[in-house]
């Protein structure tokens, strides 16, 4: 769980107790998103978590691979000057092999990684004028090749057929 300025907590009872999970984090983050990879790869349960969050003006994305326990800033470069709102994970997204996570920022520009956080495409204008991209979402089938995005103001729901390159108003 995040919260306005308090980092990320973590329970391991099952919501019965709570604890600061963020260390590698910025001191006073605000935490927009969090995200689970699914759980039938990881033995354990989930142990790779994403999460989008403002700190001192900036937006960043921060990768866990061990629970929420420990984040490592995986923002790509150019991509921090504005609040990351939007966030998806693909449904078949092994953090072992191909993991394919999408966000999107204030600007209206969205960006993709194919291999859970290590490389991210170059940032696609979705939006128009002020129009931020507010959520994410990969179609909810093992094919993971489609990705909404839906923006504030007069925009509108956008549509990728090919993993955010380009993009179609719907």
């Amino acid at each position: 769980v995040g919260g306005w300025a308090t980092g990320v907590y973590k329970s391991t009872d099952g919501g019965t107790n709570w604890s600061l999970a963020s260390t590698g984090l910025p001191a006073n983050s605000t935490i927009n998103e969090i995200r689970l990879v699914p759980t039938y790869h990881e033995v354990n349960g989930p142990k790779t978590l994403f999460a989008t969050l403002s700190a001192s003006g900036a937006g960043a994305i921060y990768k866990s691979t061990d629970g929420g326990s420990n984040w490592t800033n995986v923002t790509p470069s150019g991509f921090a000057s504005s609040t990351i709102d939007g966030l998806a994970i693909e449904q078949t997204c092994d953090p072992a092999a191909a993991c394919r996570v999408a966000a999107g920022n204030q600007d209206g520009k969205v960006v993709v990684s194919h291999n859970a956080g290590t490389a991210w495409s170059a940032a696609v204008q979705v939006a128009t004028g002020s129009n931020l991209v507010q959520a994410l979402a990969y179609t909810p089938d093992t094919s993971d090749t489609v990705l909404f995005a839906a923006t504030s103001g007069g925009d509108g729901m956008f549509r990728s057929a090919d993993h955010g390159t380009t993009w179609t108003n719907i």
